[in-house]
């Protein structure tokens, strides 16, 4: 009897220092998912920016008769800070486009080859990107911006034009990868001149800034991925507690 009883109370032991060690476990990964949510809700309801500039405020154009199709190569350069200490900052799948000064469209570009496609500055950084493009006339760009461009007599140039940029913001947390999604963000950047600068007499003046569209898309982003998170940790929990 006496054996018996001692060795009951030793696997009542064992038992209790098992489920000691589950609700642990448990406490330990709540903890740690916790404390990743309010540092990732700290980042995210503070929304981060991202200061673009055109490099100049020009778009340089050149035009190549000597080809068929007749081309136009477009040359935009962007300067982009980040001005956080605390996260790196992504400008993904960006579009150009540019306009008249009465808002109609001169071209549009699809960069997702080059590198302004995924723009990615740390954390109080800046980064120049510069983007050569060529087009197809009249595909691509209109035959009478072609010969705007060319023209002996002419301004061979465009004044007062915008720069439209389209793209996808995401912001890092140190130490996690950037956020999948992130939020569509748009900048209108005015007024920017586009022209053959190489046959003008043009004096550049300095950077023009980019104005962002305001979007919450931030937010519903952050509590979509968030509450993700907090369903993983459940889980992770329930098996922990009942399953090991």
């Amino acid at each position: 009897m006496g054996k018996d009883d001692d060795d009951d109370g030793e696997h009542t032991r064992v038992r209790w220092l098992i489920t000691v060690g589950r609700y642990a476990a448990a406490v330990l990964v709540t903890a740690v998912t916790v404390a990743i949510i309010v540092r990732a809700a700290a980042v995210s309801a503070r929304s981060e920016k991202l200061f673009i500039n055109v490099i100049n405020a020009t778009v340089t154009v050149s035009v190549s008769k000597s080809v068929k199709p007749t081309q136009v190569t477009l040359t935009l350069g962007l300067v982009s800070q980040n001005p956080s200490g605390r996260v790196g900052i992504k400008y993904q799948g960006v579009n150009v486009t540019l306009l008249y000064p009465n808002g109609t469209l001169i071209a549009w570009i699809g960069i997702n080859d080059n590198p302004i496609d995924g723009i990615q500055v740390g954390p109080e950084l800046a980064r120049d990107s510069f983007v050569t493009t060529t087009l197809d006339v009249p595909a691509d760009v209109s035959p009478e911006f072609a010969a705007m461009m060319k023209a002996r007599k002419g301004p061979r140039r465009v004044d007062n034009a915008t720069v439209h940029l389209n793209g996808t913001l995401q912001t890092q947390i140190s130490g996690l990868n950037y956020t999948h999604g992130g939020h569509a963000t748009q900048y209108s950047c005015y007024p920017v001149t586009i022209g053959d600068f190489s046959r003008l007499n043009y004096t550049r003046t300095g950077d023009v800034s980019c104005v962002p569209s305001p979007s919450n898309g931030n937010m519903q982003h952050f509590l979509c991925w968030r509450a993700e998170l907090v369903w993983c940790c459940i889980g992770m929990v329930y098996f922990l507690v009942f399953h090991s």
